[in-house]
Order: structure tokens, then C-alpha cells, then sequence
């Protein structure tokens, strides 16, 4: 079951890749299509880090708000700034 679907995934990353900008550059055309690849996987990674950081904090927050609030407040400033 894993194999499919990481071949599948690869699959639609190299696609993406094929029909970005590093594609149409002549020179090193290989080199910078597995560099966008890297890049695809690495910002789907770090967005699922993300959601998953999200989902588990919540039901946290949720139960105990006072102890959280200082957190969440400081991410809010984080991503303000």
C-alpha cells in the first residue's frame, strides 16, 4: 500500500517540477528539477508539521486555556511581526 502511494506522490511532485521555471532553464535542467522536488516535499512537510502541531495543541488549549493562553498569544505576535 505504501509503495503506490509514495510513487504516486512522487509522481505529481516531478510533474510540478517538469512545469516550473527550473524546468525551462538549459543548462543543469536535471540538477534544478530535483532541487524544486526537495523543495515541493520540504514545504509539504513543513505544512503538515503545521496541522499537526495544530490539532494537537488545540484539544490542549481547549481543556486548560489558561495555562496555553501565553503560547498561543506569542505565537499570534510571532506571526504578526
Amino acid at each position: 500500500m505504501a509503495v503506490p502511494t509514495t510513487t504516486t506522490v512522487l509522481g505529481v511532485i516531478l510533474m510540478q517540477a517538469l512545469i516550473s521555471h527550473a524546468a525551462a532553464i538549459a543548462e543543469h535542467t536535471i540538477l534544478l528539477i530535483l532541487a524544486d522536488m526537495i523543495h515541493i516535499i520540504a514545504l509539504g512537510m513543513w505544512i503538515g508539521g503545521l496541522i499537526v502541531l495544530l490539532l494537537g495543541l488545540f484539544p490542549l488549549f481547549r481543556q486548560q486555556p489558561e495555562q496555553y493562553k501565553p503560547i498561543i498569544l506569542s505565537a499570534g505576535a510571532h506571526l504578526a511581526a
